[in-house]
Parts: C-alpha cells; structure tokens; sequence
C-alpha cells in the first residue's frame, strides 16, 4: 500500500467514479492527463488492466516507453489537447469516451469539449491550473459529466472499502514498476525534479 499511496488511491477513486457514471472499456478511449505523475501512472495502468483502452497524455516525450510498458494504447503530446495560442480547444467531433485529468486549466476545458456523447472526465488535480474557463454547451449538447474527487474528507468506511478494493480487483501486480525506492537524504533533489516537471512515476521514501 506504500506505493499506492495517496496518488494510487485518488486513482482508484477516479475510476470508480466513472464507472458509476456507466464507463465501460467498451465505450472507448479513455483519456489520462498528466499520464506519468503519480495519479496519472495508476490511473493509466489501472484503467488497462481493467480492460479499457487507454491515451495517455504527456509532456516528456523520453517516457512513451515507460507509458506504453503501463498499459497506455496510445500518446497523446500535450499539445495535441490545446490550439495554437496554448488554449483549450472548441467543441469539436468527440476523441474520448471518458477522461482521468489530473491537470485542470486548459486541458480540462479541452477534455469537455472533445468527450463523447454522455461521456465522463474524473477531475482530481491542478497541475496546470486551479482554474477551468469553458462553457455550457459541451454539458446541454452532449450531457457530458465532471466529476470531483476527492480523498481527504472521504468518510473512513470508504476510505476502507476502496482499500479493500485495492486489495481485490483493482490491484496492480507490478508494482515495483511503478515507484523508485529513494532514500531520505535523497528526497531535496527529488523534489527540485519535481518542481521543474522533470520527474516521473511514483518515489517511495526508505526511513532506516
């Protein structure tokens, strides 16, 4: 469970939500934003296992391999979800059945207006922007979802019942594949990888 983490379990709970949703692998391409950071990289592998078919979306071009060996179908540049100003793109001929985004700004605006009829976006993070421009029509023309998650205030029984889960059907095998084992003296330069966005995957900390 240490490499799940709080990243694996907020992934977990993104696709439950939307599977309440109705999603099903049968629907289509789902789409992963921020593909190789810690939700992202569960998510992907997860939804795969699952048997969905999977587009991972990146900025790190050196990580397609890493992504495909998850599980990811496809790669998807981040590019490929904003237009030429860097902006989120215009309703347009749906891409996506359903959507993990763990990114928010731009790409979420973007994910709502290339979703499928009824189609869903889990929306569980802010690494581009804590703020979402974008309009009602992808909501009245196509009766898309955006759904919150949230795995703070998530009521204990909850908490426990998704880890039982974690536990059952929607455990990773390979988990060694998925976190570096770093040691805490480690940890500051780690972290100046992050904050320049040239980290990936998960780290688990070693205390001893």
């Amino acid at each position: 469970s240490m490499v799940y983490g709080t990243g694996g379990f907020t992934a977990v709970l993104c696709v439950e939500k939307l599977e309440q949703m109705g999603a099903s692998p049968a629907a289509g391409l789902v789409a992963v934003t921020g593909a190789t950071g810690g939700v992202g990289s569960f998510a992907g592998a997860l939804l795969a296992k699952l048997g969905y078919s999977v587009a991972a979306v990146t900025g790190k071009s050196s990580e397609h391999a890493r992504l495909m060996d998850l599980g990811a179908d496809e790669i998807l540049g981040r590019e490929e979800l904003l237009d030429e100003n860097g902006k989120a793109l215009a309703m347009r001929k749906p891409r996506f059945a359903n959507a993990i985004d763990a990114v928010g700004g731009e790409y979420l605006a973007s994910l709502l207006n290339v979703l499928s009829y009824q189609g869903s976006v889990s929306c569980c993070g802010l690494a581009a922007s804590h703020l979402l421009n974008t309009s009602v029509m992808p909501f009245i023309l196509r009766g898309v979802n955006l759904l919150g998650v949230d795995c703070v205030e998530l009521p204990l029984a909850r908490k426990e019942a998704t880890w039982q889960q974690i536990a059952g059907e929607m455990k990773i095998v390979e988990l060694d594949r998925m976190a570096t084992e770093i040691a805490l003296t480690q940890v500051p330069e780690r972290l100046a990888l992050m904050a320049a966005g040239k980290s990936s995957g998960r780290y688990l900390v070693n205390l001893h």
